[in-house]
């Protein structure tokens, strides 16, 4: 198998999660360690240039050690944040600890209101919950410290994040209304504004 690592930022990927026509491609032998790529595949069975949907990072090269860090589809790049699952669920363990609960299931969106944006989670845990606006300050000074995109979108397009805490349940039966309950479906980490609303409408009818 030969493999290719395309680094995963704004320049080289497209809005859907696919890799740009002409993006930065790179081989084991120039990438770094601990950094985010998208990989490509070619075998001589016929797959060429087959990209899996994971991103990955490298963190042995010597030993060409891989570790699994997300899926290109469910990153958050609207106003410039670029922020991967893998940095989602760092900043969601300091959470955990910080204030001593557990979170199974998290969603986020960003959302549009007369022209300001925001980012918007809703985190599902079990469990006395915490308070979310407390939440929402530390979980945005966390990104901001796990990524400097995100940090510099704070400061100019993102204008605020908001946290919703949720009884875990709730989240499981969304799935279930929504036909994706099941063992090999998981809760989508990153959704459309239109999905989200409909999500947060559903929690709502909850109470």
């Amino acid at each position: 198998i030969f493999f290719e690592f395309v680094p995963f930022t704004d320049a080289n990927m497209e809005k859907d999660g696919m890799v740009k026509q002409h993006a930065q491609v790179l081989t084991v032998a120039t990438l770094e360690e601990n950094v985010n790529y998208v990989l490509l595949i070619s075998t001589v069975a016929g797959a060429w240039r087959y990209m899996i949907g994971d991103t990955v990072m490298v963190t042995n090269k010597e030993k060409m050690e891989i570790k699994i860090s997300g899926r290109t589809k469910h990153y958050l790049n609207v106003v410039g944040e670029q922020l991967s699952v893998y940095q989602m669920n760092e900043a969601m363990g300091m959470v955990e600890q910080e204030f001593n609960i557990t979170i199974e299931e998290f969603t986020v969106a960003a959302l549009v209101n007369d022209g300001e944006y925001k980012n918007r989670w809703v985190l599902g845990t079990t469990g006395t919950l915490a308070d979310a606006t407390k939440v929402a300050d530390y979980l945005d000074k966390q990104l901001c410290s796990l990524n400097k995109n995100y940090d510099v979108a704070r400061n100019k397009a993102l204008k605020s994040v908001e946290v919703k805490l949720v009884p875990i349940d709730h989240f499981y039966e969304w799935s279930a209304q929504t036909k994706k309950l099941g063992g090999q479906v998981k809760i989508p980490r990153v959704m459309k504004e239109n999905e989200f609303l409909a999500f947060e409408e559903f929690l709502s009818a909850l109470g």
